[in-house]
């Protein structure tokens, strides 16, 4: 029996290309590799929403998420590979 996470996985493998090609386009390869760091911040927000903050605003959230994924010059996930979360906290 496939675990229970499996459907899971994929359907989020699937997001997140979908989220890839659209910040390739809008954006290019830089912006590509931002799509971690925009589902994070979709993810913050949900959670948030769920647990403090019911009437959070969502737009200007998402909008801001979705300009700094699209930033020329944001560090990207491959910036901080190997490094410990001490490092990342302190890179500028």
């Amino acid at each position: 029996m496939p675990p229970a996470s499996g459907p899971l996985r994929d359907q989020r493998a699937r997001f997140e290309e979908w989220t890839r090609a659209i910040l390739g386009t809008l954006g290019g390869a830089d912006a590509a590799a931002r799509a971690p760091f925009l589902m994070a911040a979709g993810e913050g927000l949900l959670l948030h929403r769920i647990t403090v903050d019911p009437g959070a605003p969502v737009r200007p959230i998402v909008a801001a998420a979705v300009a700094g994924a699209l930033r020329p010059g944001t560090a990207s996930p491959a910036d901080f590979r190997g490094q410990s979360a001490t490092a990342r906290a302190e890179s500028p």
